[in-house]
């Protein structure tokens, strides 16, 4: 085996997160809310924000629009001069911003991308109409059932994090067992129709898979020497397909979040 070129070899660790305050762009629309300025959730902040500073990162990403870099230096500039009380509720303040200070860090790095799909979006009737034309009669059975499923997952999932600490909560969305589940969401029901050459499913579906893709490539850009720490705070739905790729990239170390939060 030839030896591979020389590279920058940066440690990556992806962090999956529910939306501390959602803003209700997912397909689920959460019903319960966490009280994240309550004195009892922001000691559960505090820690973790000391568990992922044991990973000592250099840079550390959100899940914010990449074009909108600009945008995010300016929320961060405006939290350093002011107080904690000031920012935003949601994960990318509460804990890429908090950290990021901690940390010493003068930017935090914006690397979110639209999708681009090969089809656009078909409506769940021009859906079940194509499965039916394709002779998929027990798919459109079969696959409503494994919806519903994917529904009564999200739903405890959105009640269990009111039950559970931020740390808790995190372990568990970051489980390798649990995360099997956020890309399989993806494989099932509309991933299905056609057949005999018409792949109006899995086109369909592309566009999560160009997302993720776009953002591993803005990930990339970020690395710029052996010694970048990075680590990223987004969405759990998007941790699969990104640690697919930082496991397979040459030029990245993955590290699991778990070696920091604890838990197996």
């Amino acid at each position: 085996m030839p030896a591979p070129p020389e590279s920058t070899h940066a440690k990556l660790m992806i962090l999956g997160t529910f939306h501390f305050d959602d803003a209700g762009l997912d397909g689920y629309k959460p019903k319960y809310k966490i009280d994240l300025m309550s004195s009892e959730r922001q000691r559960e902040v505090v820690d973790l924000l000391k568990s992922l500073a044991r990973f000592r990162p250099n840079k550390i990403a959100v899940e914010w629009p990449v074009e909108h870099q600009t945008a995010l230096d300016t929320e961060f500039v405006k939290y350093l001069a002011g107080s904690e009380a000031a920012i935003g509720l949601n994960e990318i303040y509460q804990v890429g911003f908090r950290l990021a200070r901690r940390l010493g860090h003068q930017r935090v790095y914006a690397i979110d991308a639209p999708e681009r799909r090969l089809l656009s979006r078909p409506s769940t009737e021009e859906l079940i109409q194509r499965a039916k034309s394709s002779g998929q009669d027990e798919l459109i059975e079969r696959g409503t059932k494994w919806l519903q499923w994917f529904d009564e997952l999200d739903a405890w999932e959105d009640e269990l994090k009111t039950r559970q600490t931020l740390l808790e909560h995190l372990r568990l969305l970051n489980r390798p067992d649990y995360q099997r589940f956020q890309l399989g969401r993806y494989l099932v029901a509309q991933f299905e129709v056609g057949g005999g050459g018409d792949y109006t499913g899995p086109d369909w579906r592309t566009g999560w898979y160009n997302r993720n893709l776009r953002i591993f490539s803005n990930l990339l850009r970020l690395r710029t020497q052996s010694a970048d720490r990075i680590l990223v705070i987004i969405g759990a739905g998007h941790v699969p397909l990104l640690l697919q790729m930082a496991q397979s990239a040459p030029e990245f170390d993955s590290v699991p979040a778990l070696s920091v939060l604890g838990g197996k």
